[in-house]
């Protein structure tokens, strides 16, 4: 997240807080609690996330997360205050997701795969027509950009990362100010 202060229309400060350390052990540069078992197939893993993005994202089938997802899986996003955990866990999240923006549809830009690992550049799209962080349904369309990062173990996805525009998705749907007031 960046803070930034304007005055007079110019950016005159900027504070960054980014979960870095998170970051270094997803991409193996330190040491993680999850040690991946067996060696990596990059090919598997970029088939998992395009399942994880086309089956379940987009077409709503929920039965293939016990296929895709581990029992121990956490899924971490900004816009929610706690990870959620296990299948059961992140069904409801995606049923509350698709129930909000019945026609939401992922289109995956760049995928990058590091043995473990997957990040995917996604742009979403849809329809505002339920309940979404407490915003009523606006019937605005909406446009959504971010970054996933996978990690996988034994052909299932262990955990993930959610680094989206989350404040811009929030303006859209009305739920904050086009332009923010300025300090005088």
């Amino acid at each position: 997240m960046t803070w930034l202060h304007i005055v007079d229309g110019k950016i005159t400060a900027s504070l960054a807080n980014e979960d870095t350390l998170g970051l270094l052990i997803q991409l193996g540069a330190l040491p993680g609690a999850l040690v991946p078992a067996g060696p990596p197939s990059p090919e598997k893993n970029k088939a998992l996330v395009n399942r994880y993005f086309n089956e379940v994202m987009n077409q709503g089938k929920l039965e293939t997360i016990d296929e895709i997802v581990a029992p121990d899986f956490t899924f971490r996003i900004p816009t929610l205050p706690e990870p959620v955990h296990g299948p059961e866990g992140f069904e409801q999240f995606v049923k509350g997701l698709r129930k909000a923006f019945p026609d939401i549809h992922f289109t995956v830009e760049q995928e990058i795969v590091a043995r473990n690992k997957v990040a995917a550049r996604w742009t979403l799209t849809g329809t505002h027509l339920g309940n979404f962080l407490n915003i009523p349904p606006t019937g605005k369309r909406v446009t959504d950009q971010g970054i996933d990062l996978f990690y996988i173990a034994k052909d299932k996805i262990v955990e993930m990362w959610v680094n989206e525009q989350d404040l811009e998705l929030l303006r859209q749907l009305g739920a904050i100010p086009s332009k923010l007031p300025t300090r005088s």
